[in-house]
């Protein structure tokens, strides 16, 4: 994060029997995650995390998260370019552990030394539940290849002769079944 500020949970009281569940909620902005996504407002996490099975120490108890998160971008439509807001709206469960026998585990949370990092959680969630791309409208047409126009508002004013000759060996297959 751009300021260096860390949210974190300290769910030792839960460990310890003092609370059963401990909300939290945090806005901040995200860090610039690809070119094409801008995050103008800031970001909005907020759940709880809570004791699902009690046990008697620490490695027993069955702890969960629910997460939350809301986040307005903007970015530009794959097809045609124009600019478009969109919305991420997540609300995800993990369960939460206090180590891992393989460090590789995304079905767990880690809470080392006690302590959930919902900051590094919320980036990271947001930056692999981002869309890979967005459209303006479902079935945008995009931009004309020939004279850039938005095929969605213009009719295509481009001369249809118009071809890359390396192809025209398939313009006559194409003419061909024309005829």
């Amino acid at each position: 994060m751009g300021e260096n500020k860390k949210f974190v949970v300290d769910i030792n009281p839960i460990y310890s029997g003092e609370k059963h569940s401990i909300d939290f909620s945090y806005r901040f902005l995200p860090e610039k995650i690809r070119q094409d996504i801008l995050f103008e407002e800031e970001a909005l996490i907020f759940g709880r995390i809570f004791e699902k099975t009690g046990g008697r120490t620490q490695n027993e108890s069955y702890i969960e998260l629910d997460i939350s998160i809301n986040a307005l971008y903007k970015t530009f439509c794959a097809r045609c370019s124009k600019e478009i807001n969109e919305t991420l709206a997540l609300s995800l469960t993990f369960c939460v552990v206090s180590q891992l026998q393989n460090e590789e585990n995304d079905d767990y949370i880690m809470a080392k030394n006690g302590i959930v990092e919902i900051d590094s959680l919320g980036e990271m969630l947001i930056s692999l539940n981002l869309p890979f791309r967005s459209l303006c409208i479902s079935d945008c047409k995009g931009l004309c290849t020939g004279c850039g126009a938005n095929l969605n508002y213009e009719i295509c004013t481009c001369k249809k002769d118009n071809f890359d000759p390396r192809l025209a060996i398939l313009k006559k297959l194409l003419d061909k079944d024309e005829n």
